[in-house]
């Protein structure tokens, strides 16, 4: 990916003063999509520069949310990411430095991660360092792995049904059947985050939930696949053509509802890992479909 902007020209983009019209009420646009809300307004910096504020939250999960800030490149369709704000709903790995934490975090654009085309953040207390897309955590000082550790004994204090899997054993079910790096972390009452390996191309992981609905055990990514395949596509990309065929075939090879953009999997006979596995495949197939080009998908753009 050819880098567009330096760091110099992000920061100086940033640090442009971006004063609101007078009627910026009126011409904020406000969008209801599928799983999520979306807000956005064109602005003018001073030195005459375009610039273009974003909000998104989730209707299902209110921590799921982006606050972005993007430059409209001259002469030219493109929008650029300058930061991505966002909530606390999946885990993110810098993918030079190799670090994971899961936090709110924000997301920085930078030349060193522009030239690999992939998305950064960093934990508290450490450097920015650069990105097309870069984040770091913003919350709180303690380490992912203390916190986590924390909430594991929680997590395993839960009473659960003589009839149902523990929390262990439902966790080791995950490793053995998708991947030995899950865990899980509890979420208020029979709720719990499923953090997996598994990644976006910007450093995001996969937002995967486990929680009760009645008597039954379900798996959700609460409307965050649709929401975050729309950085980078228009959503109606995603209704039509090849696109909404992939889609669709995949919704129904796995058995995955789509309740208005949340893609939600019934856990069957307490086969949690085997209802993991699939869930993930098919989460994978829907975000493959960003990497889709006009020439392989001709008749997606004819449309």
């Amino acid at each position: 990916m050819a880098v567009i902007y330096t760091d110099n020209q992000i920061d100086a983009l940033v640090e442009e003063r971006k004063p609101l019209p007078a009627n910026w009420q009126d011409r904020t646009r406000l969008k209801a999509k599928r799983g999520h809300h979306e807000q956005y307004l064109n602005v003018t910096g001073e030195a005459g520069t375009g610039f273009r504020l974003v909000l998104r939250q989730s209707r299902i999960n209110g921590l799921d949310f982006s606050v972005i800030l993007a430059v409209l490149v001259p002469q030219s369709t493109q929008v650029f990411r300058l930061r991505r704000y966002n909530g606390r709903s999946h885990e993110h790995t810098n993918q030079i430095e190799n670090e994971t934490f899961y936090d709110f975090h924000i997301h920085l654009a930078t030349e060193r991660y522009q030239d690999i085309g992939r998305g950064k953040t960093r934990t508290p207390g450490r450097p920015i360092a650069t990105a097309p897309f870069a984040a770091r955590s913003t919350v709180c000082s303690r380490t992912p792995t203390s916190a986590f550790h924390r909430r594991r004994r929680a997590i395993y204090s839960t009473p659960w049904r003589k009839s149902e899997m523990t929390v262990e054993s439902i966790e080791q079910d995950f490793r053995d059947k998708v991947s030995a790096k899950i865990r899980l972390a509890a979420e208020g009452v029979d709720r719990f985050r499923v953090l997996t390996p598994f990644l976006f191309d910007d450093g995001d992981h996969l937002a995967i939930v486990l929680r009760r609905e009645g008597p039954r055990w379900v798996l959700s990514d609460e409307a965050h696949t649709y929401m975050h395949l729309s950085y980078d596509l228009d959503e109606k990309d995603l209704h039509t053509g090849t696109r909404q065929k992939i889609i669709s075939n995949t919704l129904s090879l796995f058995r995955i509802q789509d309740r208005d953009g949340e893609l939600v999997l019934d856990v069957p006979d307490s086969r949690y890992g085997d209802a993991l596995y699939s869930f993930v495949q098919a989460l994978l197939r829907i975000s493959d479909v960003s990497y889709l080009s006009r020439e392989r998908v001709k008749s997606t753009f004819m449309e």
